[in-house]
């Protein structure tokens, strides 16, 4: 028995022995995460900066993919109800009972669905995907030149001042015009972030329109009182649109090199009032059908996360680290320096109060 519990204890023993590296390895790894992570929660001008920038690259390929897919998402789906009514109406004519119950609300409906499709068709044009593409690349090199000087030193921006000046401009009032093309172009971004989920809650209208056809007349009729909104939302998005493309000083290349600070207020007002009409329309269509919701996040948001740089950067680090045991061990060490030096204290401490215990007692045996 007394073997028995000796060779437990042993095993036990070298089991800690052999899981104490990977235990110190791990804990090592969840603090240098945890210390990276809280790095990276404030709010650097160089992590928007990335942000901005492939916040607008993203826009851009979404609309490069439309050019060559036949329009933006919600206009197919209006084709496609388009397509649906239509077969519907011709059932309807060989049905004299379905003719009947369709009547009331079916030909309102194909009147909206027509004039949706055409804020669509005339709107919707080549020359206007040409625009769009335009200003999300200009705000994505923008913010892609810009991530530098984020970086940048304080001697390399009075070198550019001299720099400047040689060249007869204003270092104060270049950084000012710089500045306020950061701002419009955010405005811009944030435009299209709108956008995009208006496409979003046209297209699940549209379809769910599409499969659902036996609700009740009373039900139907709801939905088409729906349309006008989804219609002002789709033809207010061009409106502000075209606003943006005429917005802002350009050059000889059709670049924009300045926006005045009243056209700036203006953009970003018309931006908000745009949004805050996106997301009233969605509800609205959400309170009277189950549409997916949209998801304000994506792969950039994520990406970019606090905690997935604390944890990305732990494991580069980490990993950089093992290319020798001199290292890795170092870098475990540094990390969990703070927990072996309270540990310290901590034994002291035990030790001493035991040691004044021993002492108290044999002085109170004399």
């Amino acid at each position: 028995m007394g073997k028995e519990y000796t060779s437990r204890r042993e095993f036990l023993q070298k089991a800690r022995v052999k899981a104490a590296p990977i235990a110190r390895e791990g804990a090592s790894l969840a603090v240098l995460a945890g210390g990276l992570t809280y790095l990276a929660s404030f709010n650097y001008p160089f992590l928007q900066t990335v942000k901005e920038s492939l916040y607008n690259a993203r826009h851009a390929a979404r609309t490069s993919y439309e050019m060559v897919s036949g329009g933006p998402e919600g206009m197919k789906a209006v084709k496609n109800l388009d397509e649906a009514l239509q077969l519907v109406t011709l059932s309807a004519e060989s049905n004299k009972e379905a003719r009947e119950s369709l009547e009331n609300y079916i030909s309102k409906r194909k009147e909206l669905v027509s004039e949706l499709g055409r804020v669509y068709k005339e709107n919707e044009t080549i020359g206007q995907e040409a625009e769009r593409l335009k200003i999300q690349l200009e705000g994505t090199l923008k913010n892609f030149f810009e991530i530098g000087n984020t970086l940048k030193p304080e001697f390399l921006d009075k070198l550019d001042n001299n720099i400047m000046k040689l060249y007869g401009m204003d270092p104060v009032q270049a950084r000012e015009k710089s500045g306020r093309l950061m701002e419009f172009y955010k405005n811009v971004r944030k435009f299209y972030d709108a956008r995009e989920k208006n496409e979003h809650t046209v297209k699940e209208f549209s379809d769910y329109l599409v499969a659902v056809k036996e609700d009740s007349i009373k039900q139907n009729e709801k939905f088409n009182e729906l349309f006008p909104s989804v219609i002002s939302r789709v033809r207010e998005g061009y409106e502000n649109e075209d606003a943006l493309f005429n917005t802002g000083e350009k050059s000889i290349l059709g670049l924009r090199k300045d926006v005045k600070i009243s056209d700036l207020e203006k953009t970003a007002t018309n931006v908000k009032k745009f949004r805050e009409g996106v997301d009233t329309t969605e509800n609205d269509v959400r309170k009277e059908m189950p549409i997916t919701p949209y998801r304000e996040g994506n792969w950039i948001d994520f990406t970019l996360n606090p905690l997935t740089l604390g944890i990305t950067g732990a494991l580069l680090l980490k990993g950089i680290s093992n290319i020798t045991p001199v290292t890795r061990k170092a870098l475990t060490y540094a990390t969990l320096s703070p927990y072996y030096i309270t540990k310290s204290i901590a034994k002291g401490i035990v030790k001493l109060k035991k040691n004044q215990k021993i002492k108290k007692e044999a002085n109170k045996q004399i």
